[in-house]
Order: C-alpha cells, then structure tokens, then sequence
C-alpha cells in the first residue's frame, strides 16, 4: 500500500482528535467529580446509575409516607389515650353514683362532669391531622354528626357517612401500612362510647338509676377494653413503620455506596491520566509536524 501525504495528514489528524476526546473527557470527568456524565461514558454502568436514581427517588417518597403516617398514627395514639382517661374517669364516676349514700344534688353534680366528659368524647371523635379526620375513615366530611337537645345537651352522636374506610400509606415496593384505625366497638356500632355515656349522664341525672348506671359500668369497662386493644395496635403499627423507615435508610446507604463506586471519579489517578494525555498529545503534535513538514520538503523535491 502506498503512503501518501494525504493519508499521513488524515492520520495524523484522526490520532489528534482522539488524544483530544479523551482529554476533554477526563477534565470533564475532574470537574465534575463524576466517571460517568453521560451514557456514551460507559453505557453499562450509566444504565446501573439510573436505576439506582430511580430507587432512591422512590425510597424518599416512602419515606415521606413513612413520617405521614407516623404524624397520623402518633395523633391518634395520643387522642386514643385522652379517650382513655375520660372514659376511666367516668366509670370511676358510675361506681361514685352506684353507692346508693349520694344525695339528688351529689348525683346532678355528676351528671355534669359526665356530660363534659361526652362533650370532649364527641370532640375528640371529630379531630383532624393535617386535612384528614382521624377517626373518621375514608369519608372526606365531618366523620360524626351531634344531635343536642332544647338545653344544648347531646342527645346522640352518629356517623355522619361511611367512618369505617381504611386508610393506607405505601411505605415500600410491596408494602403498604394502616393508618387508621376501626371504628367499631368504639364511635360505631350498636353500642357506643356515646351511648355509654349518655346512658350514664341520664342515668345520675334521674336520681341515680341502680340498674342503668350498673349497666354503664360493664359498657364503659368493655369501651376501656376496646381502648386497649386500638392503642396496642397503633402501638405494632408504629414500631414496624420505624423498622421499614430504618431497612430504607439502610438500603439508601448502601445504594448511595454503589452509586459513588461506579460514578465518583478517582481524582488522583484520574489526574494522572490526564498528564499522561497530554504529554502524549504534545509528542504527537511535535511527531506529525516534523512527519508533515518532511513529506511537504519531499514533494517540493
């Protein structure tokens, strides 16, 4: 094959420009810190970048759904716990009035206490976290409706819809959690928390009904029961979302690991490649100048 000035320069040219490309790509890669900017850099890990991006992306949305419901199921255990005291303290209060020894005004001032005590119950009932009502399921609405009499007393509280939806966060690829928690046995149901305590408040309030406010001390020591049970579960709930929020946290630590072996640049040696380059590009420029210029004296001849 014969040699001409057209192919030394074109090759000559060609190494230039390749010396150039990989100079450029290793100032590029020191000045951004990364190994690979772009899919061209080396498509197989570029891929592998992606998917570890698109993993962490979704470990923070589930972790904000992990502090959602954590915020939720940490006001619900508060509030279930008030419901907890009230209702202790009114079964103490039907014990007070079953003794039979307390006179009419004794009972009335009773009566009142259990009274206030249904008024924050029916309160309690309707609370919201953020703009969901806690106990009120998937409703959307004002979850309990009260009804008052002529004297402004409550004479019944009722679900206003359907209260008893569940309501889930995804806190992982195949995992979802309840933040809510069932209504029955507890607002809703044939008898109620509301129920017991009217029956108790009008119970004293008629001269202390033996039997009726007997009757309200087995109900208020079943709702204590249910009380309970809902607090324990609040309790299983938020301890496994603290365990998933901490699997992710661990599993973004590792990612985060991952993803800066097969991205970060190794500065040092990556520095030294560069020098490598350009003291190689600079011999090149001086060896096809000389090359150039002696094929240029041979075609003058």
């Amino acid at each position: 094959m014969r040699i001409t000035s057209q192919i030394i320069s074109q090759n000559f040219i060609r190494n230039l420009d390749d010396h150039l490309v990989r100079l450029n790509r290793y100032q590029e890669e020191i000045s951004s810190g990364k190994r690979v900017n772009k899919p061209s850099d080396d498509p197989f890990d570029a891929s592998r970048i992606i998917e570890i991006m698109h993993q962490l992306k979704l470990n923070d949305q589930y972790k904000r759904n992990i502090q959602d419901g954590l915020q939720r199921l940490n006001e619900t255990e508060n509030y279930l716990n008030d419901l907890q005291n009230l209702v202790t303290r009114s079964k103490d209060l039907a014990i007070q009035g079953a003794n039979g020894t307390l006179s009419k005004d004794d009972l009335n001032g009773l009566s009142k206490e259990v009274n206030q005590i249904l008024e924050q119950v029916a309160s309690i009932s309707n609370k919201k976290s953020f703009d969901e009502y806690i106990f009120g399921g998937t409703y959307g609405k004002v979850p309990f409706k009260i009804e008052r009499d002529e004297n402004g007393d409550i004479t019944a509280v009722t679900g206003a819809g359907s209260v008893d939806g569940k309501i889930y966060r995804q806190i992982g690829t195949d995992k979802q959690t309840i933040v809510n928690i069932d209504n029955k046995d507890l607002f809703t149901g044939d008898q109620t928390v509301f129920d017991d305590l009217i029956q108790l408040r009008d119970a004293l309030k008629e001269k202390g009904q033996g039997e009726a406010i007997t009757d309200a001390i087995g109900n208020l020591k079943s709702r204590l029961d249910v009380l309970v049970d809902r607090i324990s579960e609040i309790g299983v709930r938020i301890n496994s979302i603290d365990d998933q929020k901490n699997m992710i946290d661990e599993e973004n630590m590792t990612l985060k690991q991952f993803l800066g072996d097969i991205q970060d640049t190794d500065i040092a040696q990556t520095y030294v490649y560069y020098q490598q380059e350009q003291i190689a590009y600079q011999a090149a420029l001086q060896a096809g100048g000389q090359l150039l210029q002696q094929s240029f004296v041979n075609f003058l001849r």
